[in-house]
């Protein structure tokens, strides 16, 4: 599932009709999701990511607008808990979901947030950035 919100008419480009300013997607199987090598969010559960607002329309609700679809639609499915990422050096994102209600569940063990490392695998190296596995309780 896929959640777009477009900006107010008034604050659109002339001779546009809509304007992209913000995308999250929520999954709610692990078939739709990329294959974690470490803090797997529950498989059954619904996991949020790839969650952007277009600079030009941050600190307007729109970011909040979008984990209350969130929830919507995670209740549209009977599911009670939200599951997320974010990365440790992001603090804006990481006090939005907080404010929101999501809690810490665990940190990848990589060192200092913000910090690049590589992570081998049968995929060869990749780069990681370290990650908070976070988690919210959605109102039933």
């Amino acid at each position: 599932m896929h959640i777009v919100l477009y900006a107010d008419p008034a604050l659109l480009p002339p001779g546009k009709s809509a304007r992209l300013v913000g995308v999250v997607s929520l999954s709610f199987s692990a078939a739709g999701r990329e294959d974690f090598r470490s803090l797997a969010p529950p498989a059954d559960q619904p996991y949020l990511s790839n969650m952007a607002v277009d600079p030009k329309f941050r600190r307007q609700g729109i970011a909040r607008a979008m984990l209350e679809a969130c929830d919507s639609a995670a209740q549209g499915r009977a599911q009670d808990t939200i599951w997320l990422h974010v990365r440790q050096a992001d603090e804006a994102a990481q006090q939005l979901y907080t404010s929101y209600g999501y809690s810490e569940v665990e940190r990848d063990p990589a060192s200092a947030p913000g910090v690049f490392g590589l992570l081998l695998g049968g995929g060869g190296a990749q780069a990681v950035r370290p990650r908070i596995l976070m988690k919210r309780q959605v109102a039933q």
